[in-house]
C-alpha cells in the first residue's frame, strides 16, 4: 500500500505524443498558441489535446514509452489553464463521450442506459497496490457527487461497488442511487476485479461482451471534467520500487516529462543497473529510456534494482488455473508449449495478459509469458 500522496500539476513545459510521423497531419506549428482541449492532430484512435495553455515552442521526433518513434508537440505552459472556447459550446454529456479515456486498460464506459457498472475502490493497480483507506475517507463525497452525475446522464442498472471491509461505511448513505456494496477480500488473491467483471457481466471478458467498469482514478478524471467542464488535464502514477527515493502516488499533469518528473521523487537510490516496469508489473512492459512524457494511461512507474529471479519446476498445484478469471487452464499451455505444442482447443486467445497466474505461482514461474508466446504463435498460423 502507498500512503503518501503529492501533487505537480504545474510543470514548465510539457511534451504530448503525436503519435504519427506524418506532418501533414499536425494541427499546429512552432510558435502557435494553444489552449486545453485543442487537438493537435487531424486523425487518431482518441483525441491528442493540449493539456496546458500556452506557446507550442517545438514539434520533434521523439520516442513515446512503447519506445515508437514519432512526432511530439513541445508545450511551454503558462500557467493560465486557458480552455479552448470549443469546450464551453459542448453539453456536459457530449465532453464526457468526446474526451474521456479510462485509466486501466479494461476500463469501459459505454454511454448507454439501463447497464450495470462497477466501480473499483480498492486497487490502483491491482494486484499491487492498494488504494490507502484513508483516501476513500478523503474522496468518498467525490465519488458520491460524480457517480450521481453520471447516473442523471447515463441512467445505470446498477452500481457495484467493490471495497474492502474497513472503507465500507462510507457508501452507506448513497441511498438514492442504485447502490450495491460488495466486500472483496484481494489479500486472499480471490476477489480481484478481473474476476468480477467477468462473472459479473456473464464472462464478458472471455466472450467479448459489453461491460463497464471504472477506477478511483478515472473516478476522479470524470470528476474534474464535470466540474470544471474541460477534459482532463492529470492523471495518477504510483511511483514505487526499491530504487526510487519517494515512493509515492503522485497527480501529475499530462504530458509532464519524465525528467522533471524524476527531480520530483528525488531520483534513485542507486548507481547500480535498474529495470524500469511501467503499469502492472506482471504485463512486464520495460522501457530502456527516460526521455518519454507521462500520458493517461501511465499509471505505475515502478524502478528497481536489476535482479534476476530463481525459478523452480512447476509443482501442478493448479493454484494459476483456479485464478485465472477467464477461465482457461495456463499450466497446461504452458507445458504443450515446453513440448512446442501449440493447441487452439487451449484457447489461449483468451487471455487478457492480467498476469494472476505469474503472481500466484509458488513456483515463481513466469507462466502468462508462455501463454502471450502460445496465443502470438496460433495468431501467426492463421494469418
Amino acid at each position: 500500500m502507498i500512503s503518501q500522496n503529492k501533487t505537480f500539476m504545474q510543470p514548465k513545459r510539457v511534451i504530448v505524443p503525436l503519435y504519427t510521423q506524418n506532418k501533414l497531419e499536425i494541427l499546429i506549428d512552432e510558435n502557435s498558441d494553444v489552449s486545453i482541449g485543442q487537438p493537435l492532430m487531424t486523425t487518431a484512435q482518441a483525441i491528442v489535446y493540449s493539456p496546458v495553455s500556452g506557446k507550442v515552442q517545438k514539434v520533434l521526433k521523439n520516442r513515446d514509452k512503447d519506445n515508437d518513434l514519432s512526432f511530439h508537440a513541445v508545450i511551454e505552459n503558462d500557467h493560465k489553464n486557458t480552455v479552448h472556447p470549443s469546450i464551453s459550446k459542448l453539453t456536459t454529456e457530449a465532453l464526457i463521450i468526446r474526451y474521456f479515456q479510462g485509466v486501466h486498460r479494461l476500463e469501459s464506459l459505454l454511454y448507454t442506459s439501463d447497464f450495470p457498472i462497477i466501480i473499483n475502490t480498492v486497487f490502483t493497480n491491482e494486484p499491487f497496490v492498494s488504494l490507502d483507506p484513508k483516501f476513500m475517507e478523503e474522496n468518498s463525497e467525490i465519488l458520491y457527487k460524480t457517480l450521481s452525475q453520471l447516473h442523471t446522464l447515463f441512467p445505470f442498472k446498477e452500481i457495484l461497488i467493490l471495497t474492502k471491509e474497513e472503507t465500507a461505511h462510507y457508501f452507506k448513505d448513497f441511498v438514492d442511487l442504485p447502490t450495491k456494496v460488495e466486500i472483496v477480500e484481494p489479500e486472499k488473491q480471490k476477489d480481484y476485479a478481473y474476476k468480477r467483471v467477468n462473472s459479473y457481466f456473464n464472462e464478458a471478458l472471455v466472450k467479448k461482451r459489453p461491460y463497464q467498469y471504472l477506477t478511483m482514478d478515472s473516478i476522479l478524471k470524470l470528476h474534474d471534467m464535470i466540474t470544471e467542464h474541460r477534459p482532463f488535464i492529470f492523471t495518477y502514477v504510483v511511483i514505487s520500487g526499491d530504487a526510487v527515493k519517494q515512493q509515492a502516488r503522485y497527480k501529475i499533469r499530462i504530458g509532464t516529462p519524465y525528467s522533471s518528473l524524476k527531480r520530483i521523487f528525488q531520483g534513485y537510490t542507486t548507481e547500480k543497473p535498474m529495470t524500469m516496469t511501467l503499469n502492472a508489473l506482471l504485463e512486464n512492459i520495460s522501457i530502456m529510456h527516460e526521455s518519454y512524457s507521462i500520458t493517461h494511461d501511465i499509471y505505475s512507474i515502478h524502478i528497481q534494482e536489476h535482479r534476476e529471479y530463481e525459478q523452480y519446476d512447476c509443482i501442478s498445484c493448479g493454484r494459476c488455473n483456479s485464478h485465472c478469471p477467464v477461465g482457461i487452464f495456463p499450466s497446461k499451455i504452458m507445458h504443450y508449449a515446453n513440448q512446442n505444442i501449440y493447441l487452439e482447443s487451449m484457447q489461449s486467445h483468451k487471455c487478457i495478459d492480467c498476469g494472476l497466474c505469474s503472481y500466484v505461482c509458488p513456483s515463481k514461474i513466469n507462466v502468462m509469458a508462455f501463454v502471450k508466446d502460445a496465443k502470438e504463435r496460433i495468431r501467426r498460423k492463421k494469418l
